[in-house]
């Protein structure tokens, strides 16, 4: 079974990398849906390794972020759930 662990973001650059450092712990398949952030989050994602990133160009909401991240998980042909 593969699984993948789908953390959407939003201007979330104060807490962005210690939430992957904690999330890295208990999975190592992470995919970070960057949803339209202003902020630095983008810059402080680009610094990861280990990890997917996907982008939207614009804020799309969280519901747009899941789907992105469930779409992304069965390309993958990780167990969605």
């Amino acid at each position: 079974m593969q699984f993948l662990t789908a953390i959407p973001v939003y201007n979330e650059e104060r807490h962005v990398e210690e939430v992957l450092r904690e999330v890295r712990r208990y999975s190592p398949n992470i995919v970070v849906v960057n949803d339209g952030s202003t902020d630095r989050t983008a810059e402080l994602l680009a610094r990861q390794t280990g990890i997917e990133v996907l982008t939207h160009p614009r804020n799309r909401g969280y519901g747009a972020a899941l789907i992105s991240a469930f779409e992304h998980a069965l390309k993958q042909e990780a167990e969605v759930r």
